[in-house]
């Protein structure tokens, strides 16, 4: 999720990605599975051809030139759902992590593998 490097995927859709594929917001690139890496790639063409085709993710003041609002953030799963239950029915609620930007998560679903852990 941090930017400061290489910048590219919106807040809104990295939180999306990221829970579709079962990914912590906080874990870390260099131990991620080929599976998962394959998985992750795979999603994220998902989520943005599907955002593409509802116009993008209009929240607080975000309008196409035309002034219509994007029509993807109707399929958000986890973005701006803290407290809310998590979409694939685990029994947890969306929770959120607050750094740079927000980041919206299930604990069950997306749990934060030891570091030592290289499957993920």
């Amino acid at each position: 999720m941090q930017q400061q490097t290489i910048a590219g995927i919106g807040n809104i859709y990295a939180n999306e990605i990221l829970f579709r594929v079962g990914l912590h917001p906080n874990a870390r690139a260099n131990r991620l599975s080929r599976l998962k890496i394959e998985r992750l790639y795979q999603v994220t063409r998902e989520v943005l051809q599907h955002a593409i085709a509802c116009g993008g993710s209009s929240v607080k003041d975000f309008f196409a030139p035309d002034g219509t609002e994007g029509r993807y953030k109707q399929h958000h799963l986890v973005y701006g759902k803290e407290g809310k239950p998590c979409p694939n029915g685990c029994g947890q609620v969306i929770r959120r992590l607050q750094s740079e930007r927000s980041s919206f998560y299930c604990p069950t679903c997306q749990k934060l593998r030891s570091l030592k852990d290289h499957s993920v």
